[in-house]
């Protein structure tokens, strides 16, 4: 009987494990032809159909799985609202100077300020786990530290130096709001319950 409870979770683990992959790979796919090849993507148009679609989607499947909605009051939401939305924004922006590829990785080190947040929010945290994250940083720099040819051409003569730097600038300030996103979220899920999809229900619409 255990082992037929342990199976659909297992199950469900490897589909949203493979939806996840799946889908992250799609999205980089199109968001390099949309800023390849001399593609200018419109950030906020961007932003504006993206955030449509997840709020659609997160209000169907709130009803689907029947989630009751939560009581943390609607200021606090837009707080994070508005912290995804310079985060995306300005994630997507950087996508003018370096490739996708290069913002993925920098992403990966999003654990040190969702940390930091949380130890500025009063959270702690086991020695373990920086010392996970001290691994993962220094082996996405090690990574990024090796490529040759990370930024995109210029067609106004400016340098791949300086276009880099941009792309750089652009992705710390969107993992500063990555971490206070992420920080936010659970302080407010440690405090009250909240379902997944009315949390993203909330934050996509409050974008």
């Amino acid at each position: 009987q255990d082992r037929e409870e342990e199976e659909p979770g297992i199950k469900w683990l490897a589909f949203c494990a493979l939806g996840m992959v799946l889908s992250l790979a799609l999205y980089g796919v199109v968001l390099e032809y949309a800023t390849s090849g001399g593609n200018k993507l419109h950030e906020l148009s961007f932003v504006f159909v993206t955030t449509f679609v997840y709020t659609i989607t997160a209000f169907v499947f709130r009803l689907f799985f029947g989630e009751k909605q939560s009581d943390i009051p609607k200021r606090q939401m837009l707080v994070l609202g508005f912290t995804s939305l310079a985060s995306t924004y300005t994630s997507v922006r950087s996508l003018r100077y370096v490739i996708f590829p290069v913002q993925i990785l920098f992403k990966s080190c999003k654990p040190v300020p969702v940390m930091a947040f949380g130890v500025a929010l009063g959270k702690k945290y086991p020695f373990k786990k920086y010392v996970n994250v001290i691994i993962i940083t220094t082996g996405v720099a090690l990574f990024m530290g090796g490529g040759t040819s990370a930024s995109k051409h210029s067609d106004d003569g400016s340098s791949q130096a300086d276009m880099m730097g941009l792309g750089i600038l652009m992705l710390a300030l969107s993992l500063c709001f990555d971490g206070a996103t992420g920080a936010y979220e659970d302080k407010l899920m440690g405090n009250d319950h909240i379902g997944p999809f009315d949390l993203m229900y909330n934050i996509q619409f409050g974008k």
